[in-house]
């Protein structure tokens, strides 16, 4: 029961469609990524219609391997760009509870990001606040869509 409606809806559930998608980015399955062409669009335009439009404060946790961090170390102040989505939260106590209710293995690090999202400054692809759309209803969340560009400033 697709329509393009509905696009980050089917998204942000756990389904076979949100998982194959996030599947193909990982691997960089470039046949995949092409047959979900029409999803990548139909996202797209939904956070287009929704871009932010106002100066926040966002959050992100992660499981990194101690390499990945040492690689993102590495990149303070310079130019960073991301192959895959990334999806954020402004509730800051939030990611931290998550993120201490994770269990990481010996090789990976919990990492908790904050991004300082300026509109004026969106040269970093498209952003949008796709809570209206979020299969799980009151939770906010900005997604940023994959090409989206950084610039670490601090990694403490």
């Amino acid at each position: 029961n697709y329509t393009s409606d509905r696009a980050l809806w089917w998204f942000t559930r756990d389904s076979c469609i949100s998982r194959t998608l996030i599947q193909a980015f990982e691997t960089i399955d470039i046949d995949l990524l092409y047959a979900s062409h029409f999803l990548l669009r139909d996202i797209r335009e939904q956070v287009e219609s929704d871009q932010c439009q106002q100066w926040l404060h966002l959050y992100r946790t992660q499981l990194m391997s101690t390499s990945e961090l040492k690689k993102l170390k590495e990149s303070i102040g310079e130019m960073i760009s991301i192959d895959t989505f990334l999806a954020t939260s402004p509730r800051r106590e939030r990611m931290v509870q998550l993120l201490k209710e994770t269990t990481p293995e010996k090789t990976m690090q919990r990492v908790l990001f904050q991004i300082d999202l300026d509109p004026r400054r969106i040269h970093y692809r498209v952003c949008g606040d796709i809570s209206t759309y979020h299969y799980y209803t009151g939770t906010r969340t900005i997604l940023f869509m994959p090409g989206s560009v950084f610039y670490p400033i601090d990694i403490a």
